[in-house]
């Protein structure tokens, strides 16, 4: 494994944040945004393992049924620095993931959201490694043919907190970690996102923090 380093419903879009030591691209997203059919289902309180787990899915794509999956992503009770991830990819009806299979691979973008106010709202900000780039871990799964469904996997950011994360296939690793550092939304692939922590869990409440 290897590991590198929203409130108006309708705001989505890309900016820079500048940082005491760096200048990181930050990701616009409405924590709680509304998808066709229905709202994000983010886990905003702090839970047990099993019933974050067990519960719904709250790493979502921003549309329902939209690439790449539904994710449980989940903290571990006993490590700030690990999560655990499970869920359904996408299985399209006629249709085929790339290379007519399920992905085998899948990358998780670790993030805190931090509450701006006014105009720009809660925005999810990329952990960024010693030399500025996202923090990142891609991992292999072994997902059902028919349904999507892989075994959970746990994935540790060494000392760094967050709240939140972003996943995608493998296949589009490049293409994410571009958009995430350029601030650019047409560069951005499509990902599903969710928070799972609350914002006083993680002790970083404040974006000047």
């Amino acid at each position: 494994m290897k590991t590198h380093h929203r409130t108006s419903v309708l705001a989505f879009g890309f900016a820079l944040l500048t940082s005491a030591c760096m200048e990181v691209g930050t990701l616009h997203g409405v924590v709680g945004e509304a998808r066709s059919g229905g709202t994000y289902a983010s886990t905003l309180n702090d839970e047990d393992l099993d019933t974050c787990m067990s519960g719904e899915f709250n790493a979502l794509p921003r549309s329902r049924g939209d690439y790449p999956g539904d994710f449980h992503v989940c903290g571990d009770d006993t490590d700030a620095y690990t999560l655990h991830i499970d869920g359904e990819l996408k299985v399209q009806l006629g249709g085929s993931y790339i290379g007519n299979e399920p992905p085998t691979r899948l990358c998780v973008f670790p993030a805190q959201v931090y509450d701006y106010g006014g105009a720009q709202g809660k925005l999810a900000v990329f952990k960024a490694d010693e030399a500025g780039f996202p923090m990142y871990s891609c991992f292999d799964i072994d997902a059902d043919e028919s349904s999507g469904e892989f075994d959970s996997k746990k994935v540790r950011f060494n000392l760094t907190r967050f709240d939140s994360a972003f996943v995608i296939d493998v296949a589009h690793f490049n293409s994410m970690r571009s958009c995430l550092l350029s601030g650019r939304q047409e560069l951005c692939p499509k990902y599903a996102f969710g928070q799972f922590r609350t914002l006083e869990s993680s002790d970083l409440t404040e974006a000047s923090q």
